[in-house]
């Protein structure tokens, strides 16, 4: 006999006192590595909400400035028509300054945290042409002010108000350019 044969007990002694070892060994090794996995995936799947959640809050505060551009268009609009009427009726009246938005700090804020670079280029243009707008309209009630009508010529009035129009389609034609670049930005 060899051996093997006459060692038998102590290999199979030896071989069950090392297997428990061995197979702690591989199952701490193979756990880890499904712990890793595990890992990676949740770190994807929490960057891929992330994500998600940021384009969500993005787009609610796009919404919330394409409201406030619609409402402030809405407002030049109805100072524009009361402009029209009041030189029409070439009667005095004294015309109030549009009403103070409280969002515009609000939406300028927001804007400066989560908007892109390029969205708020846009707002920007647009927020120009609306002061260049506003200015405008001051001058007019200004002068119309300190002037009487009858010294004004129809011509003028008529280019004033041709002035301002184009002035208001020009902040149509801005705003609809921002919504299309948020538009791109935010979808998915």
């Amino acid at each position: 006999m060899t051996w093997f044969h006459h060692h038998t007990a102590i290999i199979l002694t030896i071989a069950s006192a090392l297997l428990p070892g061995v197979a702690t060994v591989f199952l701490v090794w193979a756990t880890k590595i499904a712990g890793k996995r595990n890992h990676e995936s949740n770190r994807r799947l929490i960057e891929s909400n992330r994500h998600l959640i940021n384009l969500q809050y993005r787009a609610n505060v796009y919404k919330d400035v394409v409201q406030f551009m619609v409402e402030t268009r809405y407002q030049m609009r109805k100072r524009h028509k009361g402009l029209q009427d009041r030189m029409a009726d070439q009667t005095y009246y004294s015309q109030q300054p549009p009403e103070v938005n409280h969002e515009e700090l609000s939406v300028f804020v927001a804007l400066e945290l989560h908007a892109s670079s390029e969205a708020l280029k846009t707002y920007f243009v647009w927020d120009d042409k609306l002061n260049t707008c506003a200015d405008h309209f001051d001058k007019l009630i200004k002068r119309d002010q300190h002037l009487e009508f009858k010294d004004l010529s129809e011509q003028s009035r008529a280019e004033d108000l041709n002035a301002i129009d184009s002035q208001i389609s020009e902040l149509d034609r801005l705003a609809k350019a921002f919504l299309e670049t948020v538009k791109q930005e935010v979808a998915l």
